[in-house]
């Protein structure tokens, strides 16, 4: 357990550092292609993700600070979406999604009651997804994604191709675009 702690902390490390000498671009000029080294960065904190989530059933408190120092980057953004389609167009994959909110807690309740949707003390494990609307969206998968799926309640690296195949309707996925192209899926679990 020590020696799976440290290689975190030491890839944490190197990512910051890395981040340190190559971020100086991110914040004067974007580029005009998506950043390799952003890509990579998010699909390495995404595979980090799976693996120690796998393992060990929690994700270290390591891994949840590089998320949150990776999700601040400018060019990172970050949606919640059900998968409402796949569209195959020759080679050419595309997800129909509809992004909502998620909040748990007590803002969970308020987000509730504000909808008018149940009575908050009535919320199945605690958890409120908001559809504000029910606009679809259409996004390009690319190849080289990084997939993390649910296996019961822990993550698994899905494969492109078997991904594409499965029945995604109504998965609720957590979607990160690195200068607006998916590099990172990340299935929500719901209890």
């Amino acid at each position: 357990m020590k020696w799976k702690n440290l290689r975190v902390t030491v890839l944490v490390g190197i990512t910051l550092v890395s981040l340190g000498f190559n971020g100086y671009s991110f914040y004067n000029k974007p580029p005009k292609e998506t950043n390799p080294t952003t890509k990579e960065l998010v699909q390495t904190m995404g595979v980090i993700s799976i693996q120690s989530n796998s393992e060990s059933g929690v994700q270290g408190e390591s891994v949840e600070e590089l998320k949150k120092i990776i999700y601040k980057l400018p060019q990172v953004e970050k949606k919640l979406a059900f998968i409402k389609g796949v569209i195959t167009e020759g080679n050419t994959v595309y997800l129909d999604l509809d992004e909502v909110e998620w909040f748990g807690g007590a803002a969970a309740e308020i987000a509730a009651k504000e909808d008018g949707v149940i009575e908050p003390e009535s919320l199945p494990n605690g958890f409120y997804i908001r559809n504000a609307s029910e606009e679809i969206k259409r996004f390009k998968l690319e190849t080289d994604v990084t997939i993390a799926e649910l296996n019961g309640a822990r993550h698994q690296q899905g494969d492109y191709t078997s991904f594409i195949s499965e029945e995604l309707m109504d998965r609720l996925f957590h979607l990160t675009f690195v200068e607006g192209k998916v590099v990172l899926l990340e299935e929500q679990y719901r209890p």
